[in-house]
């Protein structure tokens, strides 16, 4: 208490002597002499050092014998509980790092992979020790590596980052990540690698593309549906001012669908506008689409036309396949055909939907002159050259 009270080292080499001295527990050895010194740190006392029972008095040399001795005491006490604390701090963040959600994965600065957790390696299938020393390209796709070298170059610079990225899991199948990467740097803020969290928006990504489906095609047929038409007819306009070649839209009806489809049920009919549309796709040239736009009608766009003849004998070829007979599962063979109007652009040099009501009233016109053929829209007004220049 003198010692403390004081802050100086406290000599008592007649202890037992001392007035109001407090007894010492049972079995503790008796007291002659003591000697305590305090430990500073700073201004602060943070312990006492007391020895005792000395054969000879307690003198200056002692005090600095034994401070000494304290301060080296306390400072491996305070490695001791330092190191401890840390061992404790790292057994704590690595089962943080374990069983984080997340994956954590972490490269060098030659991008081979340095550390990746449970989580990291379970996402894509494999085990820790099948990633470690991989680089990070192995777990991608090619299509992606142009942006990945992109992103790179960024973390070289020192530039962190958050965006989505795909991974090739080891079966081969996509795994959508949004990735939070930083750059490691040394003390000359020279480039280490990398470090980055991975968040699995996998099951988003497939909403998202299923979201987009229902936007734009057909549930029934995976056709292209209206929305989806109207953009590919922009740029098949385009492309056709640009290449000087003939574009065909074609608005295709079929022929009798509507008993067929009261008779045999819904079901069958559905089979039947499904059956129509895989023929159509199986028709069509690379860069031709094909779209539904409801019940039975459907438009068609066929690009690259060097002449009209061409055009003709692709919708004679439309027209003999839809005339095949369908089994639909009810044991007969069904067999309907179509009609289809057709406009040329640019000798309908009209805007998209003028153009497609064009092919429409084609279509009718097809309809009234027996059905089962294709029709071009007012083929007087618009001109007939057999070539377009």
């Amino acid at each position: 208490a003198d010692c403390v009270r004081e802050r100086r080292p406290i000599i008592h080499n007649d202890y037992p002597t001392l007035p109001n001295r407090r007894e010492l527990p049972p079995g503790h050895a008796e007291v002659s002499r003591e000697l305590v010194v305090p430990v500073f740190r700073g201004e602060r006392i943070v312990a006492i050092l007391g020895v005792g029972n000395s054969p000879h008095d307690y003198g200056d040399r002692d005090i600095a014998t034994v401070a000494a001795l304290a301060d080296l005491a306390w400072d491996i006490a305070e490695r001791k509980r330092a190191e401890e604390a840390l061992r404790q701090s790292e057994a704590r963040y690595r089962r943080i790092v374990e069983t984080a959600n997340e994956g954590i994965w972490a490269m060098d600065e030659h991008y081979l992979t340095t550390f990746v957790n449970s989580r990291m390696a379970a996402l894509l299938g494999y085990t820790v020790g099948d990633m470690l020393g991989r680089p990070v390209t192995a777990f991608m796709f090619a299509a992606d590596l142009a942006d990945h070298s992109d992103q790179m170059k960024t973390r070289q610079q020192g530039g962190d980052a958050q965006y989505e990225r795909r991974f090739r899991h080891r079966d081969g199948s996509e795994v959508w990540m949004l990735v939070s990467a930083v750059a490691l740097q040394d003390d000359q803020r020279r480039f280490r690698g990398s470090f980055a969290m991975f968040t699995d928006i996998t099951l988003l990504k497939r909403q998202q593309q299923r979201l987009e489906q229902m936007a734009h095609y057909d549930a029934l047929t995976e056709l292209p549906n209206r929305v989806l038409l109207a953009d590919r007819l922009r740029i098949a306009l385009a492309l056709a001012r640009r290449v000087d070649r003939l574009l065909a839209i074609c608005y295709l009806d079929l022929d009798g669908f509507k008993p067929i489809n009261d008779t045999l049920g819904h079901e069958a009919g559905d089979r039947l506008l499904a059956a129509v549309a895989g023929r159509l796709k199986q028709c069509l040239r690379e860069g031709d689409t094909v779209a539904r736009l409801g019940g039975d009608e459907f438009v068609l766009l066929l690009g690259g036309l060097s002449d009209i003849a061409e055009g003709e004998r692709a919708l004679n070829r439309l027209l003999a396949a839809i005339a095949e007979p369908y089994a639909l599962g009810n044991g007969l063979p069904v067999s309907i055909s179509a009609s289809i109007g057709v406009t040329l652009f640019p000798l309908d040099h009209a805007e998209p939907d003028i153009l497609l009501r064009h092919a429409d009233q084609a279509m009718y016109q097809a309809k009234h002159t027996g059905r089962n053929r294709y029709c071009r829209f007012a083929e007087h007004q618009v001109g007939d050259p057999a070539y377009f220049p």
